[in-house]
This record gives C-alpha cells, sequence and structure tokens, in this order.
C-alpha cells in the first residue's frame, strides 16, 4: 500500500495536476515488451482511495524528463472514489532502459493508492497436468502479469487430442491478476495410443489493452489412454506333404495377423522360430507380407487382416534325423506386447529300405576242373528315404550242403560317390567274392549254393541267395 499524502513536487517537475502531490517510482525493463502501469482496484483486498493521475517518463533529472504515457481516468479502473477514476497506461519498452513512473491526485486529491507495473505477459501455469480418456480431467490457469488498460480476452487454441472449457476468457483492469481456471478433457476417441500428451496450439491475447501481439506458453498436459491394442496371429500348413518323406519336399507356411481392435497397429515386426525334434532350423524364405495392406500405408489398420508367407524345404538329414517340425510365428506392434502362435506341426515318415541282389557274374558254371574260380557280385540298392548307415554284409557258400569258405570277400567294390561310408538314398553299392574250386570239390560234385546277408543301422538284415 502505498501513499501521496503530505507528498509535494519539486522545482521544475512536470505536474499532471496542480498543486502536485506526485509519488515517484524507477523502473528498469529487464527485456523488450510492453510496460503497463495502472491504480486499479482487484477484486479483493487493499484499495486506492482517490482519483488519480498516472505518467510515464525516461529521463535522469526533473527537469529533462520525456513523457510518454499520461492517463487521468480509464473505463473500468475504479478506485473507492468512483468506477473509473483510476488510472492506467501502456508503453513499449527497451531492454536496459529506466523509466520513471509518477502517481498524482487529480486535483490535489491524496491518500492510499494501489500501483501495478510489469511487463505485459500471460501466466500460464498447470494445476493438474494428467487427463484421462473417458475419466479424469486436467487444468491449468491463466492469467495476466500487468495491469491491462482496457479488457484483454486471451483465446485458447484447439488440440486434436483434448478439449477445453471454457476457450476464451476476459481480463479486466480490476481482475487481471485473478487466475482463470481451463478444464481439460482427453478426446476418448477409441485409438489405442498408450500415454500420450496435449496441447492447445496456442494461447493468444486480443489486440487491446496493451496486450496486442502477446502470446502465452501453451502448457502440456499427460494423457492416460483407455484402450487397448489387440490383434490375433494363426499359422498354418498350407502346402506341401505333411509328413514329409522326402528330401526336396518344401513345407509352406501361412501367417494370418487379424486387427482385433479400434486402433491402427504400427510398428510391425514378425519372427519366425522353426525346431525339428527341439533343435533349430532356419526357414527357407520368410516371413515375407503376402497381403491384406489395402492402402498400401505399412499399417494394419482397423478390421484389416495380414498375411505372411515362410517356407521350408526339407533336407536329407532332416529325413534322417526324424521326429516332428514345429513351427510358430511371433507378432509384435508398437501398440502391444508380442504374441506367438499356436505351433504347427508337420510329422516326417522315416522308410528305410533296400534291395540285395547276388549274382555269379565270372567263372565256368558249372565247374569242370579244379583251380576254376566262381566270381560274384552283391548289388545293394537305396530304396527307402535313409541313409543308411552301419553297414555289414556277411556271405554264406555251401556245396552240397557242407559249407566252404570263400577265397576273397565280399568286399566292397563301388557305389559311395561322396566316399562318406554311408548308402545315400541316390547310390547303389556293389559287393565282390569269389571262391577257387579245389579237387575235393570235384570229387564231392553237387551243387554250390551262395547267399549274401545284407545288415544296416536301420533295417533287419536281408539274405540273398545265388
Amino acid at each position: 500500500m502505498r501513499s501521496n499524502v503530505g507528498a509535494t513536487s519539486q522545482t521544475g517537475e512536470p505536474i499532471a495536476s496542480a498543486p502536485g502531490n506526485t509519488m515517484w517510482y524507477s523502473w528498469t525493463a529487464p527485456s523488450a515488451g510492453r510496460l503497463n502501469v495502472g491504480t486499479c482496484n482487484q477484486t479483493s483486498g487493499t484499495t486506492t482511495t482517490f482519483d488519480t493521475w498516472i505518467r510515464v517518463f525516461t529521463g535522469n533529472t526533473v527537469t529533462t524528463l520525456t513523457s510518454l504515457v499520461s492517463n487521468d481516468d480509464t473505463a473500468g479502473c475504479a478506485t473507492d472514489a468512483a468506477p473509473t477514476y483510476g488510472s492506467t497506461g501502456s508503453i513499449a519498452v527497451t531492454a536496459g532502459t529506466v523509466y520513471r513512473i509518477q502517481v498524482d491526485g487529480y486535483g490535489s486529491a491524496t491518500g492510499t493508492f494501489l500501483l501495478h507495473y510489469g511487463l505485459a505477459a500471460i501466466v500460464v501455469a498447470t494445476t493438474d497436468g494428467f487427463a484421462t480418456e473417458g475419466g479424469d480431467t486436467g487444468a491449468f490457469t491463466v492469467r495476466l502479469n500487468s495491469v491491462p488498460t482496457a479488457n484483454v480476452t486471451v483465446t485458447i487454441g484447439a488440440s486434436g487430442q483434448c478439449s477445453f472449457s471454457p476457450t476464451s476468457l476476459t481480463f479486466t483492469p480490476t481482475n487481471w491478476a485473478t487466475a482463470q481456471t481451463v478444464t481439460v478433457t482427453a478426446t476418448n476417441d477409441g485409438a489405442a495410443e498408450g500415454t500420450h500428451s496435449c496441447s492447445p496450439a496456442s494461447i493468444t491475447a486480443s489486440a487491446t489493452g496493451g496486450y496486442n501481439g502477446v502470446p502465452g506458453t501453451p502448457p502440456t498436459i499427460t494423457i492416460m489412454d483407455n484402450d487397448v491394442a489387440s490383434f490375433s496371429i494363426a499359422k498354418a500348413q498350407t502346402s506341401g506333404s505333411n509328413p514329409v518323406t522326402a528330401a526336396g519336399q518344401t513345407i509352406g507356411y501361412t501367417i494370418t495377423v487379424a486387427n482385433t481392435s479400434g486402433t491402427i497397429l504400427t510398428g510391425l515386426t514378425i519372427s519366425d522360430a522353426l525346431l525339428q525334434a527341439g533343435s533349430p532350423r532356419t526357414l527357407t524364405s520368410g516371413p515375407t507380407y503376402a497381403s491384406g495392406d489395402a492402402d498400401s500405408d505399412g499399417q494394419i489398420d482397423v478390421y484389416e487382416t495380414w498375411t505372411y508367407s515362410a517356407s521350408y524345404t526339407a533336407t536329407q538329414s532332416d529325413i534322417d534325423n526324424g521326429g516332428t517340425f514345429s513351427n510358430t510365428a511371433t507378432f509384435d506392434t508398437a501398440q502391444t506386447a508380442p504374441s506367438t502362435s499356436a505351433a504347427v506341426t508337420t510329422a516326417v515318415t522315416q522308410s528305410p529300405s533296400f534291395t540285395v541282389v547276388k549274382a555269379q557274374t565270372s567263372g565256368a558254371s558249372p565247374l569242370t576242373a579244379a583251380g576254376q574260380t566262381i566270381g560274384y557280385t552283391i548289388t545293394v540298392d537305396n530304396t527307402g528315404n535313409l541313409t543308411l548307415t552301419g553297414l555289414s554284409v556277411s556271405d554264406a557258400l555251401l556245396q552240397a550242403g557242407s559249407p566252404r569258405t570263400l577265397t576273397s570277400g565280399p568286399t566292397y567294390a563301388s557305389g559311395d560317390a561322396d566316399s562318406d561310408g554311408a548308402i545315400d538314398t541316390t547310390e547303389v553299392w556293389t559287393y565282390s567274392a569269389s571262391y577257387t574250386a579245389t579237387q575235393s570239390d570235384i570229387d564231392n560234385g553237387g551243387t554250390f549254393s551262395n547267399t549274401a546277408t545284407f545288415d544296416t543301422a536301420q533295417t533287419a538284415p536281408r539274405p540273398r541267395l545265388r
């Protein structure tokens, strides 16, 4: 509270209303802008009791002052003396410049008075920085930083994520310092956006009261979303053999992802895990987008269903290993947690088999003399879908029911194209054996009977008679 009771003017001082009962104040502009000054009563508290006169100057002595603004009465600027007996002024100021504010009474009036001065600014303060879609509201307040010379309307700009009430606020020379509340309601849009935010597009003052072109800083309100993004994922074998029975057969998979929520799904990722009997396998192709993006925007829109394709071509190693292929796909978006499909299983059927054939391929038949040699060839053909390992071959030679011992063999001869010691599914192996007749054999007479028996780790033994 200030008073000009007993105040007098200096010699040479500019006088608004003689005789002067002047009070002087010095103010240095902290930055460029607009200085507003006033003696108006406020909505509550102490008051100005008389008819005031206010002036603003620059200069360093009372005799060299330059008047910038002078005002006696302002509409809406009340004092105890009358509704318009308060004074206001507004000038553009330069940073660092010293300004002199003079308060006097009209017609020698004296009493106590309020003096408000400062840069024109809109002061915005967040009082509740959170709003929930379909629930709690947020709030911020707005006031002016200094007294206006006339009514000022502050407009709150729109936002797509929230609405504001009210959208305009009126400040007068009397209520300018009283903060007014703006309620923020989050837009309940049905889109699962997670925690996001909104701000007014702008906070602007009307071109009145010394506030032309003065902006406010829009507050940021955090919005808690009430929508949940979701999708379904399914995987199926849509082509190829089931069970797989041979190397080179290709299993084709289709992954289907459907947007089951009311929000667009973005930031899409898909991965695939293929196992055979618990051991990982690498897809031959995919997973690759196939269809569903109707507007080609790379987002799964509401009600869109996308498909992805993947494939795996079985190897001979897979057939040899046996067991079951198990394949799952995992899909994720920026709006959700990842979700994994149910496993799709494809069996592997193992069918090991071979044929064994024995033939006399050299020597006399019939034998007619000691020293003649019978040559045998044993042919083994892999007729199944497994690589045959753990190979064994034996030979039983009889003459008239009595055992004889081969002169040589049976010995591997040919067929192991990759020299791996296993009969691949595309290989036919041969073994050779021989027997040289003795004089005793000629004396005994009868018939030679020769049987080869072949066995593998994957099969039962199989004999072949010659």
